[in-house]
């Protein structure tokens, strides 16, 4: 009896139709973690099956065949046949072909059961073991996820209430086009932390649980420690760049600003869906470049994608960072950024950013925080998992290195541009002869040709 078993265990999986002494057979000769040659079993076991349904349908309809043909002959012999003896004889034929078949399965073992008949105390029930391959694989990273989204909820909440601090108590703030690219990129990045998938092979070590585990406690309380610390730091810095007069000018300014704001007449919804009142003013107040502004932005999108990164559990329970397309191209795209700010090129992109260009001693000194708040928090994270934690520590060592597989993301792309080929092509060829340029118009006779060309080498042959 396992009532007791499956009411304790994390996910009990129930077995209806029988099949306990085969399947655990077959759990012990096979991998059941080799999806390849599950699959292979799968199919084989499939055929095997049907080939004996097939079997066992043949002998009783032939079976029963014999008696149909004897009541029918009786029939025939007394004289009282008719449609609907014939009918009658018919259902009864049919059900004793049907009570045979389920006397057959009874004979081995097999039973016929709703499918949450198995056990009353079981959340899950399935034919096969092979459905608790996939409750382990999704447990494991299903158990990580939330660990995951809790520490980075706790971090990103203490950062941005820092920031917003340090910001508000010189009058600064961040402005609306860097809220937007830092919310974006860090939001693109999220959903690839979020949508982690399960590895084909759970990990015989114990996933994360939950934050209160002292080893996941001490490093996300550790990581909140260093990101405030170069946070303060970059807000120091920032400071002693720009100097007492520039600090109260910027402080003015946004005085003077929310003055503005505050004497200006309600925003007119009507006006401005007439059209007769300018929209950009809603989302947007005046703003002044600073120094302080520039380095608590790089510091905090920055910090923002370590506690991404820093807090992906990754291999044994769930794929790693490398193989993360989405947080692997929004890390190295807020990276780049962040790097062609700082340096300012192109001119143009601070320039939208609202960006003030950093001092080299500046730079230089934001740069090391921003290793800083990366490397550190890595080695604190890795190390308290070390000294509190050495088997999941292993584990995670011993875990291959995957590289995320490009070649369906080009194969998606390859086929997108082969159905927008031709209309990009006409579009361009509609352009050139718009354009009411003689040279563009030779250009366009010879554009036409070659489309007309490749549109009839691309029609079948009858």
């Amino acid at each position: 009896n396992d009532v007791g078993a499956l009411a304790a265990a994390d996910a009990g999986l129930a077995l209806r139709g029988g099949g306990g002494g085969s399947e655990q057979a077959e759990a012990e000769a096979y991998d059941f973690f080799d999806d390849d040659a599950a699959a292979k079993r799968w199919g084989e076991e499939q055929k095997r099956l049907a080939f004996e349904q097939q079997a066992v349908a043949k002998q009783v309809t032939e079976e029963q065949s014999v008696w149909m043909k004897a009541e029918l002959d009786r029939q025939a012999a007394n004289g009282t046949r008719s449609l609907k003896e014939l009918s009658g004889v018919m259902k009864e034929f049919r059900r004793r072909v049907a009570d045979a078949q389920e006397a057959a399965r009874a004979a081995k073992g097999e039973r016929k059961e709703p499918l949450g008949g198995a056990s009353a105390v079981a959340p899950f029930t399935a034919k096969s073991l092979r459905a608790a391959v996939e409750v382990l694989r999704q447990g494991q990273c299903t158990k990580c996820a939330m660990v995951m989204q809790t520490q980075h909820l706790v971090l990103s909440t203490i950062i941005g209430m820092w920031r917003y601090a340090a910001l508000s108590m010189e009058g600064a703030r961040l402005s609306e086009p860097q809220l937007m690219l830092s919310n974006l990129a860090l939001t693109l990045a999220f959903f690839g932390f979020i949508g982690a998938r399960a590895v084909r092979r759970p990990s015989r070590e114990a996933a994360p649980e939950s934050l209160f585990e002292w080893p996941v406690l001490i490093s996300t309380l550790g990581q909140a420690a260093i990101h405030l610390w170069v946070l303060q730091c970059s807000v120091s810095l920032a400071k002693d760049a720009m100097g007492p007069a520039a600090l109260r000018e910027v402080f003015d300014f946004q005085k003077r600003a929310r003055e503005m704001a505050a004497a200006a007449p309600p925003f007119d919804w009507q006006a401005a869906m007439r059209g007769e009142a300018a929209t950009h003013s809603l989302f947007s107040r005046p703003f002044l470049p600073n120094l302080l502004n520039s380095a608590v932005f790089y510091v905090e999108i920055v910090q923002g994608l370590a506690v991404l990164l820093v807090n992906y559990k990754g291999r044994p329970w769930m794929r790693g960072a490398s193989e993360n397309l989405p947080l692997l191209t929004a890390s190295i795209v807020v990276l780049a950024a962040v790097a062609s700010c700082a340096v300012g090129w192109p001119a143009g992109l601070p320039q939208m950013l609202q960006l003030t260009p950093l001092p080299p001693a500046l730079r230089r000194s934001v740069a090391g925080l921003l290793a800083l708040t990366l490397a550190g928090t890595f080695v604190l994270d890795r190390g308290v998992e070390t000294l509190l934690s050495p088997a999941r520590a292993r584990a995670r060592r011993e875990s291959p290195l995957v590289l995320a597989d490009v070649r369906p993301m080009l194969r998606t792309a390859a086929a997108v541009v082969r159905q927008l080929g031709p209309l990009l092509g006409w579009l361009l060829w509609l352009w050139m002869v718009l354009s009411f340029n003689p040279l563009l118009w030779l250009a366009a006779y010879q554009w036409w040709r070659f489309m007309k060309r490749r549109q009839s080498s691309s029609l079948p042959t009858p």
